[in-house]
């Protein structure tokens, strides 16, 4: 049923927009704090769209910090 609403409801761009923006997303000049909201804000949004593995999550969530941290 998830995934029929899915289908329905939530145009294929929006989808591919969200995933381009999540993975181009990075600190930059950003706080710390910051930049875990923001990508806690795409892992919410992501989650209900589809499953990702924590070694993932962890992975983009690491390549986006600044290298100084």
């Amino acid at each position: 049923m998830k995934k029929e609403l899915k289908i329905k409801y939530v145009p294929l761009l929006f989808s591919a927009r969200l995933i381009d923006n999540w993975h181009q997303y990075t600190q930059d000049n950003k706080s710390a704090k910051e930049y875990v909201k923001k990508f806690d804000e795409f892992l919410i949004r992501y989650n209900t769209l589809y499953k990702e593995g924590e070694a993932q999550i962890l992975f983009r969530f690491s390549a986006g910090l600044r290298d100084d941290l």
